[in-house]
């Protein structure tokens, strides 16, 4: 596989990821998109801008959400993989707007590591909504939430406790 090409992947699940993310805090969102360019790809999954004030613990999870699963999907989900800081350097220099937003998470080793192991649970489908993207280069909330529904979510209240107060 070439470079360009796991680098597509890797956005793939990345902006998976992010679909996960509102599924994981219950928010609905619009599409997520993986389009090539003449200079390479791009991407984006667009929610509701209906985020209040109140919900930044959400709002955090879900742009943690495709850093983490980009770089969960380059280490091969091992934590202990060798590559593993020099993979985590090129997720987060992306030029993504993702880290302002992670609450913290993006900043925070360990919590990006609970985040991960949150996720792990249901990477099956992070992984069916990566290959959609990859082949259909659109995938709607509908569909990814179809995708997700045959699990069920974690709790918000676990998340939250799990990525703010360590446990």
């Amino acid at each position: 596989m070439s470079s360009q090409d796991e680098d597509r992947r890797a956005v793939a699940f990345h902006e998976a990821g992010h679909c996960w993310g509102y599924w994981a805090v219950g928010r609905r969102f619009r599409y997520a998109t993986l389009r090539s360019r003449t200079n390479g790809f791009d991407a984006a999954t667009l929610g509701y801008r209906d985020w209040q004030w109140d919900e930044l613990h959400p709002l955090a999870i879900v742009a943690s959400s495709g850093p983490v699963a980009e770089l969960h999907h380059r280490i091969d989900r091992d934590p202990q993989h060798p590559d593993l800081e020099k993979h985590l350097r090129s997720v987060l220099e992306g030029g993504h707007s993702d880290v302002p937003r992670s609450g913290g998470i993006l900043e925070d080793a360990a919590r990006m590591r609970r985040l991960a192991d949150i996720m792990d649970r249901h990477w099956s489908g992070v992984a069916q909504v990566a290959e959609e993207l990859l082949d259909q280069r659109r995938v709607t909330g509908t569909q990814a939430f179809a995708v997700f529904d045959a699990a069920a979510p974690p709790d918000f209240g676990d998340l939250v406790r799990a990525l703010w107060m360590g446990g």
